[in-house]
């Protein structure tokens, strides 16, 4: 079949065949190209986009603050006594253990008037690790008569001795 076609068709006839066969190839492998360069001019625009977004975003949102840019110190104790102390969680108490010529005592600093009130005389005891609990209804410290003997205590801060009686103790 074919090849009775073939031999009965023109040198020319062939030759312009080929020509049509080659050029739609190169019309196919054009088409191609076309569509390749498309999808990358695409995938590069999208990518310029998100870089545009991030950017654009960036220019306008409000900068995040550096902790620590602003602030006071204020020096809570001045007699060189206090050994350890703790801050209550309203920040409106300090809690500290003083020693006075070797005797340990615990002293509650109210910050707002500076008063302190003098919560366990000194003694001979060895008071340690005061702190406040989470919520500043109770602290809690270690008290031992011997080295290794120590013991837990909490005081509730509702007591008599929360609020600075008129004769404070200094500390």
């Amino acid at each position: 079949g074919n090849r009775l076609f073939e031999s009965a068709q023109s040198p020319s006839m062939t030759s312009a065949m080929q020509a049509s066969r080659t050029g739609s190839a190169t019309t196919l492998r054009t088409v191609t190209q076309r569509k390749g360069a498309l999808a990358a001019g695409l995938v590069v625009g999208m990518l310029l986009l998100i870089a545009v977004g991030f950017g654009w975003r960036s220019l306008f949102r409000a900068k995040p603050s550096e902790p620590f840019q602003n602030f006071t110190i204020t020096r809570l104790t001045d007699n060189g006594k206090s050994i350890e102390a703790a801050i209550s969680p309203d920040g409106k108490y300090v809690l500290s253990v003083v020693d006075e010529n070797g005797k340990r005592g615990l002293f509650l600093r109210h910050l707002p008037t500076n008063s302190n009130t003098q919560v366990i005389a000194t003694g001979p005891e060895d008071y340690s690790a005061p702190t406040f609990s989470l919520d500043g209804n109770y602290f809690y410290f270690l008290a031992a008569k011997e080295r290794y003997q120590q013991f837990l205590y909490a005081l509730a801060s509702t007591s008599a001795w929360w609020h600075p009686p008129a004769d404070r103790a200094r500390c």
